[in-house]
């Protein structure tokens, strides 16, 4: 029952955030061709440094939800309420201090309104986790994605409406607002059906606890943002948001691969979490383990491919997608797309921890991520532009996948990466080969071409595969 209910909660996780990458990525390419490459870049400012505020309006409070709600279900109801009314009144906070900030930032003054409104986004996302979260931990992940599903149909429809219509940044902004908050209404009418209706609790002591426990979980959300959307903000400071504007496309192709690796980690957090609880027999640590090695099993032979596949056919997807324009991404897809198994990996690890009450390592880990990332940043920006930003990504991901792969070998003694990444290696080798012998075919073309050969070659080197794929936690 274990593996069906982890196969179907990562089809469920495979969905909703593919439907999450699509919708977003269509309209960052229909935005970059309605607009000029710096307001596009403009755009990608306003949402950077509004991600920079998804620690205060969460700190992390739905990761600490499901972790402790698939160990015991007594007490969900308050719990979740608890979480909820934590969530509301840090949104407060996060609200005030978006709109210090964007009264003393290097923005425009016409993205003030922008920038207020991408932080109500990321307030009315930190609801929706919370709400969420209270499926994942049941392991009703079918349900986020119906209610997704529901919302990125309006965000896509009323955005696309609005690209077309020639309006800014600011009404594209409250699309989006409206559009989480239905998936608010929706996540709210569920819970309410099987417990009754959910409401924020403000109990100033239990919001104390509660904001203490999740703490290192925040405190590894915002340095995560750190790492991940600084080299942005820097871009924009340092060379300004043309560049900013390239960086962002090649990114778009890089960033949504990570749904792969979050996809299979959130629906193992609530085996995870209970196999490594403080109170789990050696049994639940052995479990853990064989579903550890078959996740990076997994996750090889869909990194490796991603990453020679992006690499080669970068410069004609770019050019296909984004316009002539961006023709300077297809270098920087080609720099970070060698890290993508590495990301895939981290990810995984992260999770192990988390899972294990580890949540202290995993935060070091991000620290010295972050520190670097700046470091380097303030190193390379000004000589190298955005070159130099793709680089430090890739060195800061490289250290990063050490310190976690470490980590996660104290905890899980036997994770293998040698033997389960022979056949992908092959693999792509084979199909870089045929992607590389048909480059003068239009890429829509190649593309499934050299898929095709991949996974053919795979599954008649490892015919075990598809017994993996029946039964995807077995050790």
């Amino acid at each position: 029952m274990t593996a069906r209910r982890i196969f179907k909660n990562t089809l469920a996780q495979m969905v909703t955030q593919g439907v999450i990458k699509a919708s977003a990525f269509l309209l960052g390419v229909m935005a970059a061709r309605f607009w000029e490459v710096g307001r596009f870049g403009d755009l990608q400012s306003v949402l950077a440094m509004a991600g920079l505020f998804t620690f205060v309006s969460t700190l992390g409070v739905n990761l600490l939800l499901v972790r402790e709600l698939a160990r015991t279900r007594e007490g969900a109801h308050e719990l979740i309420g608890d979480s909820l009314g934590l969530v509301l009144a840090l949104s407060g906070f996060c609200l005030a201090g978006a709109i210090a900030v964007a009264r003393w930032s290097p923005f425009a003054p016409d993205l003030f309104w922008a920038l207020i409104c991408a932080v109500a986004c990321v307030c009315v996302m930190g609801v929706n986790s919370v709400l969420a979260g209270a499926t994942h931990a049941a392991e009703r992940m079918e349900v986020e994605t119906f209610i997704t599903a529901i919302e990125r149909t309006v965000f896509l429809a009323s955005g696309l409406v609005l690209l077309i219509g020639g309006l800014g940044i600011v009404p594209l902004l409250l699309a989006s607002l409206l559009s989480h908050s239905v998936g608010t209404a929706g996540f709210l009418w569920h819970l309410a059906r099987l417990g009754g209706p959910i409401r924020p609790r403000w109990r100033w002591p239990a919001l104390c606890v509660l904001a203490r426990r999740s703490l290192p979980f925040g405190v590894n959300l915002i340095l995560s943002n750190i790492y991940i959307q600084i080299d942005v903000l820097m871009l924009a400071l340092m060379v300004g948001n043309v560049e900013v504007g390239i960086y962002a496309a090649a990114t778009s192709f890089i960033l949504p691969t990570g749904m792969i690796a979050s996809t299979l980690s959130r629906s193992l957090q609530p085996s995870f979490s209970r196999f490594l609880a403080p109170e789990a027999e050696a049994e639940g640590a052995r479990r853990a383990e064989g579903m550890s090695n078959k996740a990076t099993h997994w996750l090889l032979l869909l990194g490796i491919p991603l990453s020679v596949g992006l690499a080669i056919v970068a410069e004609q997807a770019i050019v296909l997608i984004y316009g002539e324009r961006y023709a300077g991404a297809a270098e920087l897809v080609r720099i970070m797309a060698a890290v993508i198994p590495l990301k895939f990996l981290s990810n995984s690890y992260a999770m192990l921890l988390t899972s294990s009450d580890r949540q202290g390592t995993r935060t070091q880990a991000v620290f010295i991520a972050a520190v670097l990332n700046v470091g380097l940043n303030l190193l390379v920006i000004p000589r190298w532009g955005a070159r130099g930003a793709a680089a430090a990504t890739v060195v800061t991901e490289v250290v990063l996948f050490a310190f976690l792969y470490l980590a996660a070998r104290r905890l899980v003694q036997r994770i293998s990466l040698l033997r389960p990444a022979l056949v992908p290696l092959l693999g792509s080798a084979c199909m870089a080969a045929v992607l590389l012998a048909v480059r003068g075919w239009p890429v829509v073309t190649a593309i499934p071409l050299g898929g095709l050969v991949y996974v053919a070659l795979v599954l008649a080197i490892d015919r075990r595969m598809l017994g993996d794929l029946i039964s995807p936690t077995q050790p």
